[in-house]
């Protein structure tokens, strides 16, 4: 058996390659892999636009995306897809 203090590194998993899931209520869902993409479910609308920051319309509250290099590559009736160097995320209810 593995002493449990120091752990067994063969089984962690790399964790810049697992996709992050955060369901928001309301219909939104958000899904980043990496700090580079990010797609919204959800999404009513674009509220700003700027390469360094977004923020995106969720119905009962707004996401801020911060970065550098932003782009929306896609938006289509309730999604929409973000690129770029993201730094952060702020939630407006």
């Amino acid at each position: 058996m593995k002493n449990p203090q120091k752990g067994d590194l063969t089984q962690k998993k790399n964790i810049s390659s697992v996709p992050f899931v955060e369901s928001l209520g309301f219909g939104s869902k958000l899904v980043m892999i990496n700090n580079r993409e990010l797609s919204v479910d959800g999404c009513k609308g674009i509220l700003e636009y700027e390469t360094d920051s977004i923020r995106l319309n969720l119905g009962n509250q707004q996401l801020k995306i911060t970065g550098r290099n932003l782009s929306v590559r896609a938006l289509e009736r309730n999604r929409a897809e973000i690129n770029g160097y993201i730094t952060g995320m702020e939630f407006d209810i």
